[in-house]
């Protein structure tokens, strides 16, 4: 099969007409290789460098891959855009075409250095393996269940019978609310996140205004595919969930509480409301997005592993990605090590003022 190729560095409003279409019908479609996930990253995070990869046959849109020339442990590439906030690889194909990866990563490969984030395993394999000089190293793992059987299927019994109690106990304290497409509730969200453990920790998801904006961005882009789920103490906000829905799955995106409300568990208290309001609308599947913890793992034992993938023709450059990708990891790893740098970026972050 011959492919046709092209590359788009402008803005193309046929391209993202056949992109939506093609993310449309493709089994393959998730949030993150929409065409407006793209668009929310040109709005919020406006660049130069962006360009789109398009694979065609015969005029037929078959592939997408949306890049960013950027800089990835000091080291110029085209990278994935979406930075921290991307949870899959947004490579969009019409099938698992075997021929099709091999011509878009020998293309690649003749632009110079590339890394790609957050490849499912599959994918990952079958680039991998069409190019000796592409290097792999596993990124993540994604949790998930489905929720055909029910919204607790590896919740056990014991643990259920528990956090019902607590909801019985605590439920004339407590609102429960769901937005679709609602900008407004976005700032309630920004204000948990303020006062959040994560961001005690210096782990806030909202570091800077372009965060905050590039959520704007996706609400505005998605509408009722954005959904703010949050839980009031009090009639004050206490804990969020912000989720994305695909092809009838709910994406866990981003979720933290205010610190003041530590005690009462309270994520696991949403997540009782979430995954029971995501059974009876009919929902398959749970994702829980990149990134394993006690919490996920009390839901559930399941898990995706992801890989991230990166290419150069220049050796050192493939080994200085593994070295680097090494000591993030183990910084990650270590509890202490990683408390300390979060405290250290916390402290630079707030001298530089970036939370007004």
């Amino acid at each position: 099969m011959s492919f046709q190729i092209k590359e788009y560095n402008q803005f193309n409003s046929h391209l993202i007409s056949d992109w939506q279409k093609l993310w449309d019908k493709s089994p393959c479609a998730h949030f993150f290789n929409s065409p407006k996930w793209f668009l929310s990253c040109l709005q919020a995070f406006p660049s130069k460098g962006y360009r789109v990869v398009a694979v065609y046959d015969r005029g037929s849109l078959l592939a997408v891959l949306p890049l960013s020339l950027e800089r990835k442990f000091g080291i110029k590439a085209l990278v994935c855009p979406g930075g921290k906030h991307l949870s899959k690889l947004p490579l969009l194909t019409q099938n698992r075409n075997p021929d099709l990866l091999p011509a878009l990563v020998t293309y690649l490969s003749g632009k110079g250095n590339f890394y790609l984030s957050e490849a499912d395993e599959v994918l990952a394999l079958s680039i991998s393996r069409n190019c000796g000089k592409i290097m792999q190293r596993k990124a993540s793992e994604n949790p998930y269940f489905s929720l055909a059987g029910g919204p607790f299927p590896f919740f056990s019994n014991r643990h259920q019978h528990s956090l019902r109690k607590k909801v019985k106990k605590m439920e004339k304290h407590l609102t429960y609310r769901c937005h679709k497409g609602d900008p407004e509730s976005l700032k309630p969200v920004f204000a948990i996140d303020f006062n959040s453990a994560k961001r005690a920790r210096g782990m806030p998801t909202f570091v800077t205004e372009k965060d905050r904006s590039f959520y704007r961005q996706l609400v505005e882009n998605f509408g009722e595919q954005v959904t703010v789920c949050l839980l009031y103490y009090d009639s004050r906000p206490m804990v969020f969930e912000i989720g994305f829905i695909y092809k009838n799955i709910y994406h866990s995106s981003n979720t933290a509480y205010d610190a003041v409300f530590s005690r009462f568990s309270p994520r696991k208290l949403l997540l009782f409301y979430t995954l029971a309001r995501l059974y009876r609308e009919g929902f398959s599947m749970f994702d829980f997005s990149r990134g394993i913890n006690s919490l996920k793992t009390a839901f559930t034992p399941l898990s995706n592993s992801q890989y991230d993938l990166y290419f150069s023709q220049k050796a050192w450059i493939r080994a200085w990605w593994a070295v680097a990708a090494g000591i993030r990891d183990k910084l990650i790893g270590n509890k202490m090590l990683y408390q300390a740098y979060c405290f250290l970026k916390k402290i630079f972050i707030e001298r530089r003022g970036q939370y007004g």
